[in-house]
């Protein structure tokens, strides 16, 4: 009994990390799209779509694979950016990917234990 109750508080502590993870990926995402257009109100309506679309499972799945992708991309860049011609930006880009994929991948539980 004492195990379950312990396995259930570490899977609730960590669950929230991830969604505090998730909820900075998808403001900076608002905040993002709402600079590059020049529209703080369009910010504010993507910020607002991207909750209400997170309450979806299938919408959640697919996200997850698209932020993972995000973060394998900003791992190449940051790699190419910061030394060109080298090939550091393909080892930044699987550091990236990797970080993404635990990170969402856990994200991917939290739904599955909500649902």
């Amino acid at each position: 009994m004492r195990g379950d109750i312990r396995s259930g508080l570490s899977r609730v502590s960590r669950n929230a990390q991830v969604s505090g993870i998730i909820g900075v990926e998808l403001i900076a995402l608002a905040v993002f799209i709402g600079w590059y257009f020049h529209s703080i109100l369009l910010g504010a309506a993507v910020l607002v779509g991207l909750a209400l679309l997170w309450k979806y499972p299938s919408v959640t799945i697919i996200a997850a694979f698209v932020l993972t992708g995000v973060w394998g991309y900003l791992g190449w860049f940051v790699g190419a950016a910061g030394f060109p011609g080298s090939d550091v930006g393909i080892v930044l880009a699987g550091v990236g990917l990797l970080v993404g994929y635990v990170i969402h991948l856990r994200g991917l539980g939290l739904i599955r234990g909500l649902a």
